[in-house]
């Protein structure tokens, strides 16, 4: 195996045990993965509730617009893409993205003071 992704995996060297090794190579890839999907997951629940939140901005009464927009997001992404995208997990979205832009906003202003 290349040694540079191995490194890149953070898998030690081979030893003198393949089976050991080859355990090692799936369960670091494994945890791997896992941390990737999740930074991708968050950057996706991020865009999604600024979308929403940019749409429910648009209109005049924006808590009943807001709701509208929620109740026919939520019917058409269930179909097209299954469990996951429901109300709840759509109204859940916007105060993700409130968490985040405050917590980005606190680590801003404390780099600042150093």
């Amino acid at each position: 195996m290349n040694d540079n992704l191995l490194a890149k995996l953070n898998v030690p060297k081979s030893t003198d045990d393949c089976e050991s090794d080859i355990r090692e190579i799936i369960n670091v890839s494994r945890t791997a993965a896992y941390s990737s999907v999740n930074v991708l997951l968050v950057q996706r629940n991020w865009l999604i509730g600024k979308r929403i939140f940019e749409e429910a901005m648009k209109g005049n009464d924006r808590a009943q617009y807001g709701a509208n927009i929620i109740l026919r997001l939520s019917r058409s992404l269930s179909l097209e893409f299954g469990k996951g995208f429901g109300k709840t997990s759509l109204y859940q979205f916007y105060p993700f993205l409130k968490c985040i832009l405050k917590f980005s906003n606190q680590r801003l202003e404390n780099s600042q003071h150093f």
